[in-house]
């Protein structure tokens, strides 16, 4: 199992605070597994800036193929933590 730190868009964490969204899809630069940890690090669609908030989300299943362009997946996530890191503010 591995951790693998990435950003995502804020209204992408938000669906999947909101339980809309069970999926990502990536390119699989990275040889995720099932199994793997996902710290999904949100930033600001405009800026790019970390806006703080954070989730980490675990593979579940991945699927590779048919319909996704070459060398990317779309991995079924389940949620672990979600959280705000306060020391953002101090940086």
């Amino acid at each position: 199992m591995k951790i693998h730190e990435l950003k995502i868009k804020q209204k992408y964490l938000n669906d999947i605070m909101g339980n809309n969204k069970s999926f990502e899809i990536r390119k699989n630069d990275r040889g995720f597994q099932v199994g793997d940890v996902l710290h999904l690090k949100a930033i600001d669609a405009d800026t790019g800036e970390y806006t703080g908030f954070e989730i980490f989300v675990q593979v579940m299943y991945i699927h590779y193929g048919f319909g996704l362009e070459e060398d990317y997946v779309c991995m079924a996530i389940k949620r672990v933590y979600f959280g705000y890191d306060k020391g953002r503010d101090e940086r």
